[in-house]
């Protein structure tokens, strides 16, 4: 990896690791209350927020390089090592854990293909690398409209 795209790794790796923490606090009792779940949602998007702000300056093939390895980083120290209820664990771990760790890496490599596209369009430079957005592009970024779940 290149100075600028370990740096980047470094940045999102403790970020990431600060909200693995966030969310082991949250679930030390083993329990997870809606206002547990929602507080662990309202920082992966402020965290999230923040990531799409910092991705200025680098190249697609770079921020798709390391938003997969950050997702199979947190796929391997946070669900991995869930149990899945009613799942015998060798089905689990010979089939189903390998079978995700494939498909991640197609997932989330399609996700940010598709986000480029559309935040290039609001903010990239005439040689395709994104630049800071202006406040009110950031604010459509940042901010989307509320979706009921």
């Amino acid at each position: 990896m290149s100075g600028t795209t370990q740096s980047l790794s470094d940045q999102i790796a403790a970020d990431v690791q600060s909200l693995i923490e966030f969310y082991k606090e949250q679930v030390s009792d083993q329990k997870l209350t809606i206002s547990e779940a929602l507080s662990i949602l309202t920082r992966v998007a402020s965290t999230v927020a923040q990531l799409l702000q910092s991705i200025a300056g680098y190249d697609q093939a770079t921020v798709r390089d390391v938003a997969i390895n950050t997702v199979l980083a947190v796929y391997q120290q946070v669900l991995e090592p869930l149990a899945i209820p009613g799942v015998p664990a060798f089905l689990e771990s010979w089939v189903l854990d390998p079978l995700i760790e494939r498909e991640i890496p197609v997932v989330i490599g399609g996700i940010v293909d598709g986000v480029w596209g559309v935040i290039s369009r609001l903010t990239a430079n005439s040689a395709g690398t994104l630049v800071a957005a202006t406040s009110a592009q950031a604010a459509v970024l940042t901010h989307p409209p509320f979706v009921p779940f």
